[in-house]
């Protein structure tokens, strides 16, 4: 009688493993691409929130900050964690505790920083008699109804700069 040795042969193993290999990878591929979305949706409802809040500033002080917040600060930052109505109007306390007082209006107590990798810090530069302002940031790719690429939110809403140039957004 002959004997019967039940398993697979060395050639159905590697196809095997060449076959989870190529679906693990692929899959990858589409959560990498998920996670840059979520980070640049997560870019836009910052900036959204910290214009809902440079509004109620403006509503109560008829001009918007004076302090300018560069890219190598950073909103959001360590530097520059709340928004209220001291000095130049971003303070950085992340205690909120130079927000009381005379001065006791808190209208963000806490600035998001930008979700890393990728994208730049968010840069805020008020125009000219404080009656406007800018804040660039990056798109990393394209998301909803935006392009990747730089852009500026100002009291208007937001647009593109330039054609994919992400200088404004970089200095």
């Amino acid at each position: 009688m002959k004997a019967h040795t039940a398993g697979f042969t060395l050639v159905e193993l590697l196809v095997a493993v060449g076959i989870i290999g190529v679906l693990a990878s692929v899959s990858m591929v589409s959560v990498n691409s998920i996670r840059v979305k979520a980070r640049d949706s997560k870019r836009i409802s910052d900036i959204k929130q910290v214009q809902n809040a440079l509004e109620a500033y403006y509503s109560s002080n008829n001009l918007y900050p004076s302090a300018t917040v560069a890219v190598a600060t950073g909103l959001g930052s360590a530097n520059f964690d709340v928004l209220c109505n001291s000095g130049a109007g971003f303070v950085a306390d992340t205690t909120d505790a130079s927000c009381s007082g005379a001065n006791g209006v808190l209208y963000m107590a806490r600035i998001n920083e930008n979700p890393g990798p990728g994208g730049t810090k968010y840069k805020y530069t008020p125009a000219a008699g404080n009656t406007g302002y800018t804040i660039n940031f990056v798109l990393e790719t394209a998301t909803g109804s935006f392009e990747a690429g730089c852009y500026s939110a100002t009291p208007d809403g937001m647009t593109r700069t330039g054609a994919g140039d992400n200088a404004a957004c970089t200095t």
